[in-house]
């Protein structure tokens, strides 16, 4: 397939959720300088796989089938023991100089492909060793937003911290994190159903419920998911995931019918069930420490993942919903207007659709923030009909303005 250039390749990159796309992108046109660039599968030279999103064998699968002489370049944080034709490894957190090197390798099993095609007596070149990584540090984008993507691939493992501590996303990091909605019309009830989903549906749902139960038991249980073991501690409140954020996001995202045929061991007919652990201590041996995490952190990240800005469908947007309690945002993971949206709504039961429109936000933001406090079991809808009767008051602007806005009030009219 003919590229843009002679020395610029096109590159379709599967497997990657919106932000790691963005930044996948941004690496090349800044690190690499304009090697390559992304493209659709019909029209690329080469296919970028990430190995570490939980159904990245049947991606692989796929291209090998449908495009058997396409390089691969293969993206992991370990090792792996598949041997592919025409891949070539590189290992993540990636640096320039090992993607360079992957590069300049597979546009020569492109040019050998295309050599081949006109003149079928030229041998197969020999492919080009990778450089050793260097530890010289490359300059930086200019913009923040670019600074901020490219470290998912010159920085360690994303949000690792975010186990055990609180993070603060701004609404760049937040649209990568659960994706972008456009805010709905409320009188289309086709686009009403669109910001809706069934958590029931997804592990977010089964999750919940074995979470419940092994608080209600008293002792460990394990999630039977199919896929990674999930095992919740309820005395210290923790739950063991063997799995990495990237992972149980793309996880999250999948109905738990369609888990068999992704290739996956079904557990029974599809359906996730509960089972006693074999062991009650998460800090045994067998036990990595990292990947265990607090409840609340936990539930509060699949609602988010799960929800992608949406509401559960049995949610009337129209009508009022309010808080129980105020999140611990000390241990949860934090988006902008989460703080505004939980104050507004712990004053006064208000509509969804109400909340983003007082406090001019995106509706993406307010649907997800329920989403997750509901999972948590912090907020819900009313059901008393008294609390409908009466429309929430207006947000009144402050009175006392600071004296620094005084200051700036009084320079603006000058």
């Amino acid at each position: 397939m003919a590229s843009l250039h002679e020395d610029i390749l096109r590159v379709c990159a599967l497997g990657f959720d919106t932000r790691s796309y963005t930044a996948l992108q941004l690496f090349f046109r800044v690190k690499c300088h304009n090697r390559a660039v992304l493209s659709g599968d019909d029209e690329a030279d080469v296919s970028v796989i990430d190995l570490d999103t939980f159904n990245a064998h049947k991606i692989l699968a796929e291209q090998t089938q449908n495009h058997p002489t396409r390089p691969l370049i293969l993206l992991s944080l370990e090792e792996r023991e598949l041997r592919v034709e025409n891949a070539v490894y590189v290992k993540k957190p990636v640096q320039i100089n090992a993607m360079l090197a992957a590069l300049d390798r597979v546009a020569a099993l492109v040019a050998g492909a295309s050599t081949r095609l006109a003149n079928p007596s030229v041998p197969t070149p020999t492919p080009i060793p990778q450089e050793t990584p260097s530890n010289t540090p490359e300059p930086l984008p200019d913009s923040a937003s670019e600074r901020r993507a490219m470290k998912i691939f010159v920085a360690p493992e994303e949000h690792k911290a975010a186990n055990h501590a609180a993070l603060l996303l701004d609404g760049y990091d937040f649209k990568g994190y659960i994706g972008s909605l456009r805010d709905i019309d409320p009188r289309n009830p086709e686009e009403i159903r669109a910001a809706q989903y069934n958590p029931k549906k997804y592990l977010q749902g089964y999750l919940q419920s074995a979470c419940k139960l092994a608080l209600t038991k008293g002792y460990a249980l394990r999630l039977n998911t199919g896929w990674k073991p999930i095992i919740i501690f309820p005395k210290t409140r923790e739950v063991w995931v063997d799995a990495n954020d990237h992972q149980l996001r793309s996880f999250c995202l999948v109905p738990v019918h369609s888990i068999g045929e992704l290739g996956f061991a079904d557990t029974e007919g599809g359906i996730m069930t509960v089972s006693p652990a074999s062991t009650t201590k998460p800090k045994d041996d067998h036990f990595d420490p990292a990947k265990l995490q607090r409840m609340d952190a936990l539930l509060w990240k699949v609602a988010l993942w799960t929800s992608a800005g949406r509401v559960p469908e049995d949610i009337d947007l129209h009508q009022p919903v309010y808080l129980r309690h105020w999140p611990n945002f000390t241990r949860l993971l934090v988006f902008p207007n989460a703080l505004r949206i939980a104050a507004l709504l712990s004053q006064q039961p208000r509509s969804l659709l109400d909340v983003a429109e007082t406090l001019k936000v995106r509706q993406q933001y307010v649907f997800a923030f329920f989403s997750a406090a509901r999972a948590l079991g912090l907020a819900d809808q009313t059901s008393r009909r008294s609390e409908t009767l009466i429309a929430p008051a207006a947000m009144q602007p402050k009175q006392n303005a600071g004296l620094l806005k005084k200051i700036l009030q009084r320079l603006l009219r000058r």
